[in-house]
């Protein structure tokens, strides 16, 4: 290696430690800027985590203000309070709600109507029951046949709840709810004839006097669908006050 290598190397070495040193005071720089930057964003992060937690505070305090929340958590508590206090709050609103929903979809004062007695109830199977009772209803020109397509053919039961719908017309065969001056409660028969409209109850052996000449006016619907049975929910309180022939199950 000659001098004037040597003097070349020297320049180069000067250059690369110039160029070094230049990077190093970039990243100082860079370095300080970052660091900068790091403690203004952790400053804005604790600044944004307090706002968060007075609101925070706040919405808390105004849910425990909040009527409609406090009636709710009352009413998720486990106390025989709550418990009663939901009870008398569904009969409201089956009373205020449901049924005058019910009645307006329906166009029918009783929507829902608990078969109480056993005038609808066939005690044995369709062929059973047609064969016991087939005369009086061949007088009346219905044949068994016609009986098979008559809606619930087969009957209903006491503690029945039926589905009542008040739109449309009324045809031969349909389980008619409807008033009378004799009763104090809605009766529940089938239509045998019309016009005009007669009726007679399945289990019954003849035609009442009131059952032959329904006003339409007295008419409050026609049975659409029945729930079996669950109407003895209603039904047992009010048996002990029933006359003696009237009480329990049909038989």
């Amino acid at each position: 290696m000659n001098l004037r290598q040597l003097k070349k190397l020297k320049r180069k070495e000067a250059k690369l430690q110039k160029q070094l040193l230049s990077i190093e005071k970039k990243e100082i720089k860079e370095f300080s800027i970052l660091k900068k930057d790091l403690t203004q964003l952790n400053k804005e992060l604790k600044e944004t985590q307090e706002k968060i937690k007075i609101l925070e505070q706040i919405l808390k305090e105004r849910k425990e203000k909040n009527p409609l929340l406090k009636f709710w958590k009352f009413l998720n508590q486990d106390t025989w309070q709550s418990w009663l206090v939901s009870l008398v709050l569904i009969v409201l609103i089956i009373k205020f709600i449901f049924f005058p929903t019910l009645s307006f979809i329906t166009q029918t004062p009783l929507p829902l109507v608990v078969v109480e007695s056993c005038s609808m109830y066939h005690e044995s199977n369709f062929d059973n029951w047609w064969d016991k009772n087939q005369e009086w209803y061949k007088s009346k020109d219905i044949t068994k046949e016609q009986f098979k397509e008559f809606s619930f053919k087969s009957g209903l039961n006491k503690g029945d709840i039926i589905f009542v719908w008040g739109r449309g017309s009324y045809n031969l065969g349909n389980i008619i709810i409807f008033n009378t001056a004799e009763h104090n409660r809605p009766i529940i028969h089938r239509i045998i004839s019309l016009p005009p409209i007669q009726t007679k109850g399945d289990h019954n052996p003849t035609q009442a006097s009131f059952e032959t000449n329904i006003q339409q006016e007295n008419i409050i619907g026609k049975s659409v669908f029945k729930i079996p049975l669950v109407g003895w929910v209603k039904l047992i309180f009010f048996e002990p006050f029933q006359p003696e022939n009237n009480r329990g199950f049909c038989n």
